[in-house]
């Protein structure tokens, strides 16, 4: 995608991509001294996360993980399911 900014309105109104977990975006058109304000507003409730290029926007990226409520505990069980 192109344009994290002009399109941050498509993703929070498209339903399949919204109802994810984590969204990951390249060429997201945000260098290091953009505001993302209006970006982080629209995305809610997801926590944005960028890496901006110093010079080439079409480097940069961002990921958008939803925040979900997990107690430690629960969190510690999947954990240790993984490594069996």
């Amino acid at each position: 995608m192109r344009s994290l900014r002009k399109h941050c309105i498509d993703i929070k109104n498209n339903e399949n991509i919204f109802n994810s977990d984590i969204l990951a975006f390249t060429e997201t058109q945000l260098l290091p001294d953009d505001a993302d304000n209006e970006i982080r507003r629209n995305l809610q409730p997801f926590a944005l996360f960028r890496r901006d290029h110093q010079r080439d926007k079409f480097m940069s990226l961002a990921v958008c993980i939803k925040d979900i409520n997990i107690s430690k505990s629960q969190n510690m069980n999947t954990s240790h399911q993984r490594m069996r």
